[in-house]
């Protein structure tokens, strides 16, 4: 078995990473400003430094955001020792999620996690401005041509999987916070896709046109343990 996680409101809890991160510079009024004018939380030194300055924030105080973003994550429940007790059943991890790829990386080296995931599992979904761009400091992971927006990115994943190893598709799982693309885009490429849920944030992904078909869906990672052993 293989099960794969998404990265941000997954393994981690961004946007409660970020307030504490603006916290920590003394500037809780700039977190409430960039969530209204921007909507969600800057994780990318450079790409992101602009939306900072324009909320407010110096240059030496971004570096520092940055510095604190990236090395003092929150953690959701039950992550990261789902991880630890997946592997010890035998289970191999990896990653499947959207982002700029050196930067994913970054974060599950700085949390000490890339030791725990097989590098040749970890593949991030791009936007048409990173296609082509070639992986940095990991060279054994993959950095995809399209984001988990589609269906094709999972079949993508899963050709790639076949190449290296002898496992069926109902073998790999998916966790992630989004209910489209970590749920049912994965059940639709034949995995066991699971719903991860511990915010507001994540619940606001299912659609509320009523097109909603029943996922397999959990609060807290350690619910895992039940859902992927149940005769245990």
């Amino acid at each position: 078995m293989i099960v794969f996680f998404d990265i941000g409101n997954c393994l981690y809890d961004p946007y409660r990473t970020f307030r504490k991160s603006v916290a920590a510079l003394g500037r809780d009024d700039v977190a409430e400003k960039v969530l209204a004018e921007v909507g969600t939380y800057p994780d990318q030194p450079g790409r992101h430094d602009s939306m900072l300055e324009a909320c407010g924030l110096t240059s030496k105080e971004i570096e520092t955001y940055f510095r604190e973003f990236t090395n003092n994550p929150v953690y959701h429940l039950g992550s990261p020792d789902i991880l630890t007790r997946l592997q010890e059943r035998g289970v191999q991890l990896g990653v499947l999620s959207d982002g700029h790829f050196d930067t994913q990386i970054g974060k599950l080296q700085a949390w000490g996690l890339s030791d725990l995931i097989d590098s040749e599992m970890i593949f991030i979904g791009s936007g048409p401005d990173e296609h082509g761009r070639v992986p940095g400091v990991y060279p054994k992971g993959t950095q995809l041509a399209g984001t988990k927006y589609d269906v094709e990115t999972f079949h993508t994943v899963f050709k790639s999987i076949g190449q290296r190893l002898d496992v069926a598709p109902d073998q790999c799982v998916m966790v992630g916070d989004d209910y489209v693309r970590d749920a049912l885009h994965a059940i639709e490429a034949g995995w066991k896709g699971i719903w991860f849920v511990p915010n507001q944030q994540a619940a606001n992904t299912q659609p509320r046109d009523g097109t909603v078909t029943e996922v397999p869906k959990i609060v807290d990672l350690s619910e895992l343990d039940r859902m992927l052993f149940p005769e245990e």
